[in-house]
């Protein structure tokens, strides 16, 4: 399969495994330089710098383990389901829930919109970002 033609669900699958490998830079060659991650019910990230501070701040300890539970694709717009399991300083495992939905421009994330669970605090109600916001 060329580049070119690639699946929404391949770019997400070789993202996250640079991810795991602590590999940012081979992450954020998947991403939009104006990429915007939405954590509902917390934050909004504008752009690769804020998205790459998150991350060196959240995956400080070590890489996350990311745990896919189902993906659907439809036209450009990927939506994931999982677990993020995270180290905390002590070294002990957190999952936390996540779904995931984001808009591609080819192989390249644009936006990102991310809900949460985990103890203590749960995102609002999730759903896809609307159409007309991608």
């Amino acid at each position: 399969m060329s580049e070119a033609h690639i699946s929404h669900k391949d770019v997400l699958r070789r993202a996250n495994a640079a991810v795991e490998q602590g590999d940012h830079t081979g992450f954020f060659e998947h991403c939009t330089e104006d990429t915007v991650w939405t954590f509902l019910g917390d934050r909004t990230l504008q752009g690769k710098a804020a998205v790459r501070q998150w991350m060196d701040e959240s995956y400080k300890v070590a890489p996350p383990q990311l745990r896919v539970h189902r993906l659907v694709a439809e036209g450009d717009v990927l939506t994931a389901v999982g677990e993020i399991v995270l180290t905390e300083p002590a070294g002990r495992s957190r999952s936390m829930r996540t779904a995931t939905s984001g808009a591609c421009a080819t192989a390249n994330w644009r936006r990102c919109t991310r809900s949460w669970s985990r103890p203590g605090k749960t995102s609002p109600g999730w759903r896809p970002s609307a159409p007309d916001a991608l």
